[in-house]
């Protein structure tokens, strides 16, 4: 298992077990292991203990994806590093752009996508919620307040930077806005906020 990965983050993860069969992690008992469940057919079930994931059992995807703006790649683990060290719960920011709002949104609405991954998860506390800006009892704007889970992080910030160009032009720039305020360089290493010049 990773070395920042939690158990937490585990559940939803897919794994591999020989040729073609994929399973889903669908929750973590400490007694007993990991519960998996099919994707060909959600009604097969298993349990596994947690020396068979690396062994029997394999993480489908290398979790990795490209720097939108040097190709270099960020890891997951960087990005989890980063968030455990803020401190917070949830990565949390307050949309105000059409574009950006519109970008995150189309990375939410895939569910899960070709990598067996997805970036809503409720149980995690993940929410996208509009809400408003005001000065008194005059709206300024409306936003999109979003609370990301440690989890969900990493995939919502890889399908922002693989949207394609010109669909939205500003979803590139979001993904490394917000790798930038994890303290994330365009290299892919986490470097701490104040060596960007963010604090």
């Amino acid at each position: 298992m990773e070395a920042t990965m939690t158990h937490s983050d585990m559940v939803g993860l897919a794994l591999k077990c020989g040729e073609g069969k994929y399973w889903r992690i669908t929750g973590y008992d400490p007694r007993r292991g990991f519960y998996l469940e099919s994707f060909l057919n959600p009604t097969v079930v298993k349990c596994i203990s947690e020396r068979a994931i690396g062994r029997t059992f394999h993480l489908k995807n290398e979790m990795k994806f490209q720097h939108s703006s040097s190709l270099r790649p960020v890891l997951y683990e960087t990005i989890w590093r980063a968030f455990d060290a803020d401190g917070e719960p949830h990565y949390k920011m307050s949309l105000t752009s059409k574009d950006e709002k519109a970008a995150v949104m189309r990375a939410v609405n895939q569910g899960i996508d070709s990598h067996l991954e997805a970036c809503y998860a409720p149980h995690l506390g993940d929410s996208y919620k509009p809400g408003k800006r005001t000065a008194g009892n005059e709206v300024l704007c409306t936003t999109l307040e979003c609370k990301v889970s440690r989890r969900s992080l990493p995939t919502l910030i890889r399908r922002l930077s693989e949207q394609t160009y010109g669909e939205d032009d500003e979803a590139e720039g979001l993904a490394d806005s917000i790798l930038a305020t994890l303290g994330i360089d365009d290299s892919g290493h986490w470097v701490g906020r104040e060596a960007l010049g963010l604090e």
